[in-house]
Parts: structure tokens; C-alpha cells; sequence
């Protein structure tokens, strides 16, 4: 008979299976390395996607004050006439559902008209709230009565084109 290529069954209990740990360490450097590529990527589409709840919910907004002003020849001036809630702020969620306390953890946006809204003019307000509020370079987004879109960061410098991405 010939020689067996396995080896003997006493060498094969002492051979031990697994990793060493230069190859636990190259895997976890190189997790490391994704996640760092991933993470800021994932966070911006997630600001971006919030932007563009804010974008659909404005012009909801709008088209319900335009339709307003054709029922009734003035625009609402306040919340109340507008969604029906006394609150003169008003919070925006992840589905561009809106409520009217801030107790809604997913709110990302604030809402509110800005100064002295009238029958003929009015200006919308989103300000980033909770998750969102760390988007800087949308830190206060309008809409107004004329359809002009307007948005500043922080330093309050012209960002409209990168907020409101129609």
C-alpha cells in the first residue's frame, strides 16, 4: 500500500485553524477604512434627502396659500389659517408630515412665516432642527409669495441653488 497524503491523525489535532493576528488587524484597518469612506457619504445624502423634504413640503405650502387666495383673495397670515394650529412654529418629520410641538423626534425642519406676513405677501421660513440641524449650508431656507427661493448658510452667504434642489 501506499503512503497516505494526509497527516497523521495526532498532527492534525495540534494544527489549530483560524486567523493570526496580523490578519485580524489588516480586516479591522480595513473596515476602518470604509467606514470613513462611507460614513460622510451616507450623512450627506441624508442632509440632501431632508432638503428635499423641505423643497416638497414648501410647494405644498405654496399651492395650498395660492389656492387660498383664489377662494378667499388674501393669503394666510398666520399658521392657524394656513394648517389650522395656533403654535406660531410648527415641525416638519422625515415624511414631510407636519406637526405642531417638537415632541416628534424625527422633525428635521422648523416652520414659521417670517415678518409681518399680510393678505397679498407672505414669506415661509424652514430652519433645520434635531438630525438636520447640523446642515450649516442650509441653515435658513424661505420661500415667499412671488415663488422666489432663497436659502443662506451660517455666515449667511447665498447657498439657494445648493438647498433647494428642485
Amino acid at each position: 500500500m501506499g503512503k497516505s497524503s494526509t497527516l497523521p491523525h495526532k498532527a492534525r489535532l495540534n494544527s489549530v485553524a483560524g486567523f493570526t493576528l496580523i490578519e485580524v488587524l489588516i480586516t479591522a484597518i480595513i473596515a476602518g477604512i470604509i467606514a470613513m469612506i462611507a460614513i460622510p457619504s451616507y450623512r450627506v445624502y441624508v442632509v440632501q434627502s431632508n432638503r428635499a423634504v423641505a423643497s416638497s413640503t414648501a410647494e405644498a405650502l405654496v399651492t395650498q396659500q395660492e389656492e387660498r387666495k383664489l377662494a378667499t383673495g388674501s393669503y394666510a397670515t398666520d399658521l392657524e389659517g394656513l394648517l389650522g394650529t395656533k403654535k406660531s412654529t410648527v415641525f416638519i418629520d422625515k415624511k414631510g408630515e407636519i406637526y405642531d410641538n417638537d415632541k416628534t423626534i424625527s422633525a428635521i425642519y422648523s416652520l414659521s412665516f417670517g415678518a409681518s406676513p399680510t393678505a397679498t405677501t407672505y414669506s415661509l421660513l424652514f430652519k433645520p432642527v434635531g438630525s438636520q440641524s447640523s446642515d450649516d449650508e442650509c441653515a435658513l431656507m424661505t420661500i415667499n409669495h412671488r415663488g422666489e427661493w432663497a436659502a443662506t448658510d451660517a455666515a449667511s452667504k447665498d447657498t439657494t441653488t445648493a438647498c433647494w434642489e428642485r
